[in-house]
C-alpha cells in the first residue's frame, strides 16, 4: 500500500466519528450524552494505547477507537450548531468561530502534548490530554442545551 493510501486510511476512523453523532442524535441520545461518552471513551482508549504494553495490532485498535471517539467530538458540535446559534442570520458567524475553535486545537494540541511527551515522559503526557479533555467537558456542560432531548 502506498503512503497516500495509507495516510487515507488512517483517516478513516475520524471520519466515522464526525458522521456518528448525528446518527445517534437523530436516534434520541442527547448530545449531552454523546459528548461524555466519547470524551470519556477517547480518553480511556488513548490512555490504554499509550500506557499500556500492548501487541502492536491491538495499540492501533485503540488508536483508531481515539480517533472514533476525537472525532465524534467537532460532530456532535456541527450537529448542535442550530441549537447553540441565538438566532439563525447568526448561524455562519457562530459555526465559524467553533470551526476556529476545533482548529486552534488541532494546531496547537499536538505540539504541547510532544513538548509535555519529551520534557516529562508518556505519563505526564497523557495525564495533561486527560485533564483538558475533562475541563471542557466541565466547560461544555454548563452549556443547558447540550442536555436536552429534543434537539433532534
Amino acid at each position: 500500500m502506498s503512503l497516500p493510501s495509507s495516510t487515507a486510511l488512517a483517516a478513516l476512523p475520524a471520519i466515522v466519528g464526525r458522521i456518528a453523532p448525528g446518527w445517534l442524535l437523530e436516534r434520541g441520545f442527547a448530545a449531552f450524552t454523546v459528548f461524555i461518552a466519547a470524551s470519556a471513551f477517547g480518553a480511556a482508549s488513548l490512555a490504554a494505547a499509550l500506557l499500556g504494553q500492548l501487541p502492536l495490532a491491538a495499540a492501533l485498535v485503540l488508536f483508531g477507537a481515539f480517533q472514533i471517539f476525537a472525532g465524534m467530538l467537532p460532530g456532535v458540535l456541527s450537529a448542535m450548531l442550530m441549537h447553540v446559534a441565538p438566532a439563525p442570520a447568526q448561524l455562519g458567524t457562530v459555526s465559524g468561530m467553533c470551526s476556529q475553535a476545533v482548529n486552534i486545537g488541532n494546531l496547537i494540541g499536538p505540539p504541547l502534548a510532544l513538548a509535555v511527551y519529551a520534557t516529562a515522559g508518556t505519563g505526564a503526557a497523557v495525564l495533561m490530554l486527560i485533564v483538558l479533555l475533562g475541563a471542557s467537558a466541565a466547560a461544555i456542560a454548563r452549556l443547558g442545551v447540550f442536555r436536552r432531548r429534543d434537539l433532534g
